[in-house]
């Protein structure tokens, strides 16, 4: 019994590696699509991250959008057709990323932040949440 018990760790080690090893492969290949099409807005020092999943995203910026008396309460506000149609396009094997152009890009009046699809290793849509 001691050995399922083993196994059983083993198998929850090996289940949590290969999560953190697909969300860093996600984030790799958003990094990489964005430098390629982006070169002078992404580098080391953007910040990428793989999303939990779109529902910790849709609260989020319900919980942001409740401060808004103006605003649609809906996710993302007034923006919110924009964002059902970006969900729209994304299918289970997708990556979806968060990002933040690099500092240099906020200087110089180009920075961007948003979320991103990542499908195969290419840059398929995004949805911008504040540029300057």
């Amino acid at each position: 019994m001691g050995s399922h018990i083993a196994l059983a760790v083993v198998a929850v080690a090996l289940l949590g590696a290969s999560r953190a090893q697909a969300a860093g492969g996600c984030v790799d290949q958003a990094r990489a699509a964005f430098d390629a099409k982006f070169p002078a807005l992404y580098g080391p020092d953007a910040a990428i991250e793989q999303v939990k999943s779109l529902q910790v995203v849709e609260q989020e910026s319900l919980a942001w959008v409740a401060n808004c008396v103006h605003c649609p309460q809906k996710p993302f506000g007034n923006a919110n057709g924009k964002w059902e149609a970006f969900k729209q396009l994304v299918r289970p094997a997708d990556c979806v990323v968060r990002f933040s152009t690099n500092p240099r890009s906020w200087e110089r009046q180009q920075g961007q932040q948003g979320y991103a699809l990542i499908r195969e290793g290419s840059l398929v849509k995004t949805f911008l949440i504040m540029r300057n």
